[in-house]
């Protein structure tokens, strides 16, 4: 008997391209399970909003996509013999950023392994922010592809980088010597990895691009954490 599946989609709006996509896909789910994020405000714990997903599924099967990722339907269909066959409790698929018009093969952002498809009870996703799922049970790994625009322009890209700064720095606790140490080390070993020793620069002015601005990230978060340390230093609790 072929596993159930629900697809859970972890969207800011409900547009007409996300729309079609699902009616274009839905002979390969049972069950579509759309979490709105647009009446709830800033998400500040992405754990805690796929756990509530996870609870809300009632398949066998669950497979996580956010607005901006999309699976091919040749790939869903892979999917779905990978889940009917499987007897692993987790399936990781391969995700790709789509980067104006060109689909990234080599970073961190290129054909990266992410957990996404996994038996409902086997699943529990940890972290306020960059959530992973923790499965009890065996994994395996598939050739199905996600997609991921994620970025529609550079001035996009460094808001979003931005944004999930910040939320990464209010997660993380580390003292202002180590956030100083890591301020000066951390944003030019993170480019030197994904644009060099990872082969960034195979993709292009794309891979210039995505490497600076994921060390930029880097950057952000211990330099939003500095702040902090000093707003509460010339501000302390009373």
């Amino acid at each position: 008997m072929q596993p159930s599946l629900t697809l859970i989609i972890i969207a800011p709006k409900i547009d007409r391209d996300l729309t079609r996509y699902l009616q274009a896909v839905k002979k390969f789910y049972d069950e579509l399970l759309v979490i709105d994020t647009s009446t709830t405000g800033p998400i500040t714990d992405f754990a805690k909003l796929r756990n509530e997903a996870l609870s809300q599924a009632t398949s066998t099967w669950v497979v996580f996509l956010d607005s901006d990722e999309r699976i091919s339907r040749e790939d869903f269909a892979e999917l779905k013999e990978q889940i009917a066959q499987t007897t692993a409790d987790g399936l990781y698929l391969c995700r790709s950023d789509v980067f104006y018009n060109q689909t990234l093969q080599f970073g961190e952002w290129g054909r990266v392994p992410i957990l996404r498809a996994m038996r409902r009870a086997a699943a529990t996703y940890h972290g306020v922010v960059h959530e992973v799922a923790s499965i009890s049970g065996s994994v395996e790994s598939t050739t199905v592809a996600i997609l991921h625009y994620a970025h529609l322009s550079i001035t996009e890209f460094v808001a979003k980088v931005s944004r999930y700064a910040a939320l990464a720095a209010a997660a993380r606790q580390a003292s202002l010597f180590r956030l100083g140490a890591e301020i000066c080390v951390y944003p030019i070993a993170k480019f030197i990895l994904n644009y060099g020793i990872r082969r960034g620069f195979l993709d292009g002015w794309r891979g210039l691009a995505y490497a600076t601005l994921m060390s930029l990230h880097s950057f952000f978060v211990r330099a939003y954490g500095i702040a902090e340390h000093l707003r509460h230093e010339n501000h302390p609790t009373t």
